[in-house]
């Protein structure tokens, strides 16, 4: 029987301390990762004599600190913020970095985690990290924007040192700040190779990478996606680059949500749109349905609700759900996840437990980091990398592939980084 390690309890970024309410997603998901590695630990016994499980089970470094900065009312405001670097085992860290004033501590846990486990199976010689601060960026003025930043990164900056990507969904704006104190810091961060890439090239590499994936999925498993109805959860980022691949691939993509409502096309959205949906990330959804015949907009539906036969979450502002998942399995779809958080612990858990054919993001979402090892490229050698990963996938399932590919998945990701870890010593 194998152990399953428990975590320290999270140290939180807000006065409700270990009551947050992210935490409990995060103890799920870490539950049910280390579920799936039970058979490779069983199998190589010395993982758990070298106490691999419970030292992955918490980052090696976890920092909660504050940054105050003057306010144009005349006041001083303070945000709370948060480094947490995973392991860097493989090698120096992508760091994601997200400003959102609803960030919790767990969140980024798990987000740091998932990074390390994407790098690992896409092969890059790369740990995981996450950062924030509680911050709505939105709300502030130019003024006090920049004083924010400038403050932020300075006090993060000791800690990038373990890092050689820093990305994230910031606003224009901010990373302006950002890179622009990162430049004046007196001491350069020797490993920081790459701060924040183009948006819209890993955007669009996760979302083909994630079609490419399905494709060649599905064919393993008998399936195909020619001529299948798929559903995209989210219209912005990679759901939308995904939407545009998966039309290209073969599919109809006639069902798209997002928090607002589901576009709907019984007979397959136009190419045109797609792409325009791609590189217009500010139009609202709706709009698209305004004079054009064969689409409708339903205000407050779920994509889930849609029906189709293969379904893309990509967006976690409108994750599947339970009751999503239990649409899914009523459809008899295949689900492919395509960004972290975009289903939730539930939902995964219930897909699982139906035998449903479900991959998560760590494997079919790994475009973006085939990125840091390969220049920007959305046909060929990302189809490649795509392929590579594919194949270690395989390797770990023998004799033949499941319908479930997480224990494949995480178990492929997890041998990296403990080898690596075996071989640093403790």
């Amino acid at each position: 029987m194998t152990h399953i390690p428990t975590p320290p309890p999270r140290q939180a970024m807000t006065p409700e301390g270990d009551a947050g309410p992210g935490q409990g997603d995060f103890l799920r998901r870490l539950d049910a990762f280390f579920q799936c590695l039970a058979p490779c630990l069983d199998r190589s016994p010395a993982y758990r004599e070298a106490g691999l499980p419970e030292r992955l089970a918490a980052p090696e470094r976890a920092v909660y600190f504050s940054v105050s900065y003057p306010g144009d009312d005349g006041r001083v405001h303070t945000a709370p913020c948060c480094f947490i670097q995973y392991t860097t085992a493989l090698g120096p860290a992508r760091c994601a970095l997200t400003l959102d004033p609803a960030l919790d501590a767990a969140g980024l846990k798990w987000q740091a985690l998932s990074l390390s486990l994407e790098n690992s199976l896409a092969g890059l010689p790369m740990g995981g990290a996450a950062a924030g601060a509680a911050i709505d960026p939105a709300a502030l003025s130019q003024r006090e924007s920049m004083a924010f930043c400038q403050r932020f990164i300075t006090a993060l900056a000791p800690f990038l040192t373990a890092c050689g990507a820093l990305e994230g969904r910031i606003p224009r704006r901010e990373q302006g700040y950002l890179r622009g104190q990162l430049d004046r810091l007196a001491q350069p961060l020797p490993r920081l190779r790459r701060v924040f890439p183009d948006q819209g090239e890993q955007d669009r590499a996760r979302g083909y990478g994630l079609c490419y994936f399905a494709q060649d999925v599905l064919r393993k498993t008998a399936g195909r996606l020619e001529g299948q109805a798929v559903a995209i959860g989210g219209h912005t980022g990679p759901a939308a680059w995904a939407g545009e691949k998966a039309l290209q691939l073969g599919a109809m993509v006639t069902a798209i949500g997002g928090v607002s409502g589901c576009l709907q096309a019984p007979a397959g959205l136009p190419l045109a749109l797609l792409r325009d949906m791609a590189k217009s990330p500010a139009r609202p959804l709706a709009s698209y349905a305004s004079g054009t015949a064969g689409i409708s907009f339903r205000p407050g539906m779920a994509v889930w609700d849609a029906g189709g036969d293969i379904y893309l979450p990509c967006d976690p502002a409108c994750p599947l759900d339970e009751p999503g998942a239990r649409a899914v399995l009523a459809h008899g779809a295949a689900v492919f996840q395509g960004q972290e958080s975009a289903c939730t612990p539930e939902a995964v858990r219930l897909l699982r437990e139906a035998g449903a054919l479900y991959v998560p993001s760590v494997a079919a979402a790994c475009g973006a980091a085939l990125l840091h090892s390969d220049p920007p490229e959305p046909g060929r050698r990302l189809r490649a990398g795509i392929r590579a990963v594919l194949a270690r996938l395989w390797e770990t399932a023998r004799p033949a592939p499941p319908q479930d590919l997480t224990a494949a998945a995480y178990s492929a990701a997890f041998q990296s980084i403990a080898q690596a870890t075996l071989e640093q010593g403790v």
